[in-house]
């Protein structure tokens, strides 16, 4: 008499094994044969597709980061004479600290832009891949006035450049540009920007400085010559 236990399905598939080694070798080798036999058609499609990636690869066009940095300092010299109470505080790195606002703004955007002749160079400096869309574009909604061009170009100038302050004083210019001798170009004229700005901003604030001590210096004089026409005149001295 013969006796036989089958186990029950789950601990069967617990025993089966995680990979078929044996349909994963036939899978290997039917591959290799297919190599084999048609090697041909193997390194032709090969050469193709490393030929495609070249093309893509120089055709697409490469993004360069340029940065700049300034380190600005206080000058709230001038200011801490006038008030002398209040001393050198942030109000002097006020400037500084609005610095994205000033480089970024439209007026300074248009006068970099200007500065460094973007549009043209925009032009000359574009891929064989970004020309053909370009023209595609502009065969479908036809050609850009040269206001659009000016706001196209100035909101993509405002998106990539990005400008940034430091609690030392250290104001940050970073910007991302297909052509780098344009992005430093670019960099430096945003630098320069900025720069002007706070010259002209300084300047005033010295002028306006230097008026009110020179009436603090008026009124006090005035006070000193009232003070003395009321002093008694010395003994023996003539009377006006």
């Amino acid at each position: 008499e013969k006796t036989s236990v089958t186990p029950p399905d789950g601990a069967a598939a617990l025993d089966a094994p995680v990979v078929d080694v044996e349909l994963l070798t036939d899978y290997l080798g039917f591959a290799a044969r297919s190599v084999r036999r048609h090697w041909r058609g193997t390194a032709l499609t090969m050469a193709v597709t490393l030929a495609a990636v070249g093309l893509a690869v120089s055709a697409w066009p490469r993004t360069y980061q340029i940065d700049g940095r300034l380190l600005v300092q206080s000058s709230s010299l001038v200011s801490s004479l006038v008030n002398p109470e209040r001393g050198a505080t942030r109000e002097g790195l006020g400037p500084t600290l609005a610095a994205q606002e000033i480089v970024k703004s439209r007026d300074k955007l248009l006068a970099i832009m200007a500065s460094t002749d973007l549009l043209a160079e925009w032009d000359r400096t574009r891929t064989p891949l970004f020309k053909l869309k370009d023209w595609l574009m502009a065969l479908v909604f036809g050609q850009p006035t040269e206001e659009g061009r000016l706001d196209a170009m100035a909101g993509l100038l405002e998106d990539r450049l990005q400008v940034g302050t430091s609690d030392e004083g250290t104001v940050t210019f970073i910007l991302r540009w297909p052509d780098p001798v344009m992005g430093r170009k670019l960099v430096d004229g945003a630098m320069q920007a900025f720069l002007e700005h706070r010259r002209v901003t300084e300047a005033a604030a010295i002028t306006d400085s230097i008026a009110i001590l020179e009436r603090s210096a008026n009124t006090i004089e005035s006070d000193i010559k009232g003070t003395l026409e009321l002093l008694p005149a010395p003994a023996g001295s003539p009377r006006r």
